[in-house]
């Protein structure tokens, strides 16, 4: 079994929730992200999505740039080594997915 799905429009959600584009202070183009989505993406009934797992190496590919994935190894992600995740991975830990918890929060409360 492949895992829980992640279907295309709650990718855009999240893209525009985390401000990973669609803002002005955004780092990427919001037609690059989801180029990139769909370059890896499988169709399931009327929609198209992918595993929650390959999802994770997307963002890392369009967080990341060429190279650097092998920062993202487990043990990068002890206490110790946090401090020296690239800088776009703290970025993002940092500020994008607090965005996009705050948004997802926030259209829970509406």
């Amino acid at each position: 079994k492949e895992g829980p799905l992640v279907l295309r429009p709650i990718f855009c959600r999240f893209l525009l929730g985390s401000k990973l584009c669609g803002s002005r202070d955004s780092p990427h183009r919001y037609q690059d992200c989801v180029a990139a989505f769909d370059a890896h993406a499988s169709r399931y009934e009327a929609f198209f999505g992918m595993p929650r797992n390959l999802l994770l190496r997307v963002l890392s590919g369009i967080v990341l740039p060429p190279g650097c994935e092998a920062s993202l190894m487990a043990s990068a992600f002890s206490d110790k080594a946090i401090r020296q995740l690239p800088n776009q991975v703290k970025r993002f830990l940092d500020h994008h997915l607090r965005n996009a918890m705050a948004h997802c929060e926030a259209r829970r409360q509406a």
